[in-house]
């Protein structure tokens, strides 16, 4: 019938405008109803999806895990973007809890952090259920990574002064002697879905480690939709900074940063 319509159009308009209702009832109500249903069956499939990841990492077999993860993210947020918050909760934490089986201590912890504060719901989760290594990585303060203890101190000559975490927090910026970090590898932040038309925009406090990488994020603003915000501090995650110094020490710094992306 909707071949038959356009057939009409093309022959005789005056006539195809009579049936232009039809035409259009023929053609957008079985595609408002494909829509619908595949919304419905992309969460059912993403919830069987999450259902195979639990059953992974409790297999611990992380490497598989964490690629499923990473490739249901991307499925997530095309497919079902608006309706699978709490699914990407889930799978936030999933992501986190298979760094830490696969030893990625920092990202780990990062993503778990940024979780926490996206998705709180997954702060009841119970991580012992992974394994008491995976645990323990969760539990740890991030600080303790950015704040490694100093090297063994040989002689008196060798001795420097170590800045507690609140005494680098304390940290005045205006300091001559101080020189704040620099980014040197920053990756745009982009959301998955490239044809979203809505802007990300994040103001993100972190720690820069002497070793460059960015720890302890704390969000203190950010507008746009949560599965893109979150999509967008995963990029963040991979940035690295060369660190701050004081006095020609290099220092872990805090950093606060305004983190955007305009959707194309």
């Amino acid at each position: 019938m909707i071949v038959a319509l356009f057939q009409m159009a093309v022959r005789c308009p005056r006539v195809a405008r009579r049936c232009q209702w039809k035409l259009l009832a023929c053609v957008l109500i079985p595609l408002l109803l494909a829509s619908s249903t595949l919304a419905s069956g992309g969460i059912d499939s993403v919830k069987e999806d999450i259902q195979e990841i639990d059953e992974l990492l409790l297999a611990h077999d992380w490497k598989k895990a964490h690629k499923k993860v990473r490739g249901l993210q991307r499925k997530l947020f095309t497919t079902v973007v608006g309706q699978g918050e709490g699914l990407l909760g889930k799978l936030a934490s999933f992501d986190a809890i298979a760094r830490a089986g696969l030893g990625d201590e920092h990202e780990a912890l990062f993503m778990w952090e940024v979780s926490q504060q996206l998705f709180p719901e997954v702060s009841n989760l119970d991580l012992e259920r992974y394994g008491s290594s995976v645990a323990e990585t969760l539990r740890r303060d991030s600080l303790a990574l950015a704040y490694p203890p100093p090297d063994p101190i040989t002689s008196v000559e060798d001795e420097q002064e170590v800045l507690s975490p609140a005494e680098i927090f304390a940290l005045d910026p205006s300091d001559e002697k101080y020189v704040p970090p620099r980014k040197v590898y920053a990756k745009p932040i982009l959301p998955f879905d490239r044809l979203s038309q809505e802007d990300v925009r994040i103001i993100v406090e972190c720690v820069v480690a002497v070793d460059g990488l960015p720890y302890r994020p704390k969000i203190l603003g950010a507008a746009g939709d949560v599965t893109m915000v979150y999509s967008a501090l995963q990029v963040f995650s991979t940035w690295r900074f060369k660190p701050g110094t004081l006095d020609g020490q290099p220092i872990p710094t805090v950093l606060t940063l305004d983190l955007n992306s305009r959707a194309k």
